[in-house]
């Protein structure tokens, strides 16, 4: 009964230390990530619905398009297609 209490007690501590690890990781990254992603939705958003349609995303330069892929404003196609190469 005992090993089977610690046993409870050491998987409860690792869920815990997992669920928390990702957090508070690099806050200035996620930072500047929010703030690359506002500029370019105030540059590029005409329609101003929070993301970047196709024809919005032709008008934007190479290096703009490089900065919104990093900052999480990726085409749908792009991710539907990335996840197809993983299956």
């Amino acid at each position: 009964m005992k090993k089977l209490l610690a046993a409870i007690a050491v998987i409860g501590c690792m869920v815990s230390l997992s669920l928390n690890a990702g957090q508070g990781k690099h806050p200035e990254a996620r930072q500047r990530k929010e703030a690359i992603k506002a500029e370019l939705l105030g540059k590029y958003d005409a329609n101003k619905d929070g993301k970047i349609s196709k024809a919005e995303r032709a008008q934007m330069s190479k290096h703009d398009k490089k900065l919104a892929g990093r900052a999480g404003l990726r085409e749908k196609h792009a991710r539907k297609n990335k996840q197809n190469k993983q299956a």
